[in-house]
């Protein structure tokens, strides 16, 4: 009976894992907050950047455990990432060009 907790623990540990590196990715703009009157982050911009964040993470760990090709998983796993990146490039400076796909 241990073992089956303790296995549920180790699962576990990922998904805290994620939780807690996200945590620690927001406290920077949120230092930055403190210290630099540039850094203009609201609630919303933490709440959205928080479920990116975890999203992609969590998403990751569900391909590490589900995808056995390590080909396969690698190539997942950077198109996460890019897809995350991308989204905050966007997001943040709007560098990628979205008018085309507006239909206007």
């Amino acid at each position: 009976m241990k073992s089956k907790n303790n296995n549920i623990v180790i699962k576990n540990k990922d998904i805290i894992s994620v939780f807690a590196a996200t945590a620690g990715i927001l406290m920077l703009p949120l230092i930055g907050i403190q210290v630099d009157s540039d850094v203009d982050w609201s609630i919303s911009d933490f709440l959205l950047m928080g479920t990116l964040i975890s999203g992609t993470g969590l998403l990751i760990v569900l391909v590490a455990r589900k995808v056995k090709n390590t080909t396969h998983r690698g190539a997942l796993i950077l198109a996460l990432l890019a897809a995350l990146f991308l989204t905050w490039v966007h997001l943040a400076v709007g560098i990628v060009d979205t008018a085309p796909f507006a239909g206007s």
